[in-house]
């Protein structure tokens, strides 16, 4: 048997051609809306981050310049804070199991009619190298399910991390005293 290695572009293109079907169908808009509606709320999140920075910054400041009243409007607007962070971070999670759901359902459908067509099992279980397969449906959803879970979590969370990391970077970059750099 002859191995032919595998390179990255070639592991993304057929990456790909698993997602594409999905994303090229016709009556796309509530996924590619729920798309746009997840990515508002991350940056939402980001932004909220970015809030709770300025509120932990001024209750320190609060607190140690002994401010009892600005103390107080600080401890009174934090569970604002927090509830909105909660209620976006919530939104955004079941959001996304919903399009999971959605992409799972169409794209098992998809695969399973593939596998079905001009009897194509047949010729796997007699040709094939797996010839004692056990319920290759199943495993056709449940390899889905996996392929589309992760993509999902990985795209978000890499996407999260990074508005958050440049945001941050910027906070930081603009908080930080100025310095000139000279050569001596």
């Amino acid at each position: 048997m002859i191995t032919i290695p595998i390179t990255f572009r070639m592991l993304i293109a057929k990456y790909l051609c698993l997602l594409k079907p999905f994303w090229l169908r016709k009556n796309n808009k509530t996924s590619v809306l729920l798309i746009i509606i997840i990515l508002a709320m991350i940056l939402g999140v980001v932004k909220i981050q970015v809030w709770l920075n300025d509120w932990n910054n001024d209750f320190f400041n609060a607190l140690s310049q002994k401010e009892t009243d600005k103390l107080w409007q600080l401890v009174l607007w934090f569970p604002a804070l927090l509830g909105i962070f909660v209620l976006i971070s919530v939104n955004k999670t079941w959001l996304i199991k919903l399009l999971t759901i959605r992409w799972r359902e169409w794209l098992t459908d998809y695969y399973l009619n593939r596998w079905f067509a001009d009897k194509n099992y047949y010729f796997t279980q007699i040709y094939g190298e797996h010839k004692n397969t056990d319920n290759p449906d199943q495993r056709i959803a449940e390899d889905i399910l996996l392929l589309i879970s992760k993509t999902l979590s990985l795209s978000f969370g890499f996407i999260q991390s990074l508005s958050m990391l440049i945001t941050f970077t910027v906070i930081l970059w603009q908080s930080a005293p100025t310095s000139r750099c000279s050569r001596t």
